[in-house]
């Protein structure tokens, strides 16, 4: 400000005698405006200076105020890794991953990231593994104490990093020697011929990227391709159509081998369940002890029992295979050693004149546990049968090993009952019945038979 205010009176030429007068009050009045220029000067000096923050205002205390809770500028500061941001007037959310919830009455404005993704620039090095200060090589982010909480570091084991490695789930199984034995047995039939094969569980084929294991004696073999076994029509095999067993249906056991000389799994099934060696079943295709093998082992070649299945030959000169509706009972995917209880039809006969059943009534049945088997035989003479002459014997399902003995009674009908002992020699298939004190059950013995009279036996062999 300037500190003279007017122009003075000049004082030449001469001034007029009234000038002192004039030009008095006029000094007075500079000197006051002099002091007011002052007092001006240190009001301008203590005014608040505004900082040009949108939200700020004058509180009326003599200086200029930020809302509560927004901070010393436009609102928050925003930090990267604790280093405080150029301050900017909008901060804006962008992205399909982000959403921004701002309620009118809430006390904060909310953010949520469903897909990093989404946010450009923002990759999984950036915030997860890059920024994760590692102790040490071989870790894993994770927590291994009870409960929640932070985040701690796991060990990452050489195993651990193999599994994690493996290129699939089939390396991951042989990595810790997890072997796959559910399996399936899938019995059918086409023109005729019966085929048995071996399937994974859920009816897949075994393959060499994933292997079906069986435990054949000591060691862990393994199925690595297609495996099957077909048996022909037109052929007796088995024995399952003779007269005692033709259509009747029959328990049969799948066995797997290991095949020395080709290094490779077999399969094969039999009537018998007891096998451990190829050498244990017989080697006439006919036989009741025989085994049907997709490829012959050797003889000395281990075997094992893996289930049973049901199936029936038909008689004469067709024998052709069926197979039932599998039930939990006629079908096992697991090792069976016995059968159910099963049927046949004795084969009465006599050592002189010719017998013939005619209304008579003749039934057996058989049940093989392992090496033995049940058999009773019931036979009812019919008064239109004939009765011939000499021994009488009934044929039994199964050639035993050794020598068999069992119990039996004979009703002479209308008279009396008699017991008697009976026995299947080794390498036969006929019962023969010795009553007390008299010949070989015969036409005339223990009485001479007529219609009415029975015969109820039972006995165990040994195969």
């Amino acid at each position: 400000m300037t500190t003279t205010y007017h122009t003075a009176i000049p004082s030449t030429p001469a001034q007029p005698a009234n000038a002192a007068i004039v030009n008095s009050p006029l000094s007075e009045l500079d000197s006051e405006l002099v002091a007011q220029d002052g007092r001006i000067t240190v009001l301008e000096a203590d005014m608040p200076v505004p900082s040009g923050v949108a939200s700020e205002y004058f509180d009326g205390s003599g200086g200029f105020s930020v809302p509560s809770g927004t901070g010393s500028t436009n609102g928050h500061v925003i930090q990267d890794e604790g280093v405080d941001q150029t301050q900017r007037v909008k901060l804006n959310f962008t992205g399909a991953g982000v959403t921004v919830v701002d309620t009118p009455s809430a006390t904060e404005v909310q953010i949520a990231v469903s897909d990093h993704g989404a946010l450009t620039g923002l990759l999984d090095a950036d915030h997860v593994a890059g920024s994760i200060a590692f102790t040490a090589t071989d870790k894993l982010v994770g927590r291994s104490t009870s409960g929640a909480g932070a985040g701690e570091e796991i060990p990452l084991t050489a195993a651990g990093r193999a599994l994690i490695a493996a290129a699939s789930v089939a390396d991951q199984r042989t990595l810790l020697e997890i072997k796959d034995t559910a399996y399936k047995l899938v019995p059918t039939i086409a023109s005729n011929n019966i085929t048995l094969t071996l399937t994974h569980m859920d009816g897949t084929t075994p393959s060499t990227g994933r292997p079906l294991w069986f435990r054949i004696a000591d060691d862990w073999r393994a199925v690595v391709g297609a495996l099957s076994v077909t048996v022909n029509a037109a052929v007796n095999t088995f024995n399952a159509g003779s007269a005692e067993l033709a259509t009747k249906e029959i328990d049969y056991f799948p066995y797997v081998s290991w095949r020395a000389a080709s290094s490779e799994v077999v399969l094969g099934f039999s009537r018998i369940p007891f096998a451990s060696l190829y050498s244990d079943f017989s080697g006439t295709a006919t036989n009741e002890t025989y085994a049907a093998f997709s490829t012959a082992p050797a003889s000395t070649d281990d075997v094992a029992n893996i289930g049973r299945f049901a199936a029936t030959l038909s008689a004469g000169g067709g024998y052709t295979w069926t197979v039932p509706t599998f039930t939990n009972s006629s079908l096992k995917n697991q090792p069976e050693y016995d059968t159910r209880l099963l049927t046949y039809t004795p084969i009465w006969a006599s050592s002189g004149t010719a017998v013939s059943l005619g209304n008579s009534s003749i039934a057996g049945t058989y049940r093989i546990s392992m090496r033995t088997v049940v058999v009773r035989v019931e036979f009812t003479a019919g008064n239109t049968a004939t009765f011939g002459t000499g021994i009488y014997t009934w044929t039994v399902p199964f050639m035993p090993v050794s020598n068999s003995y069992g119990a039996a009674r004979i009703l002479d009908s209308g008279t009396a009952h008699h017991t008697l002992t009976s026995d299947v020699l080794s390498a036969g298939n006929v019962l023969r019945g010795y009553p007390n004190n008299a010949a070989n059950v015969g036409a005339t013995s223990p009485m001479t038979w007529t219609a009415s009279d029975e015969l109820r036996a039972q006995i165990n062999l040994e195969i």
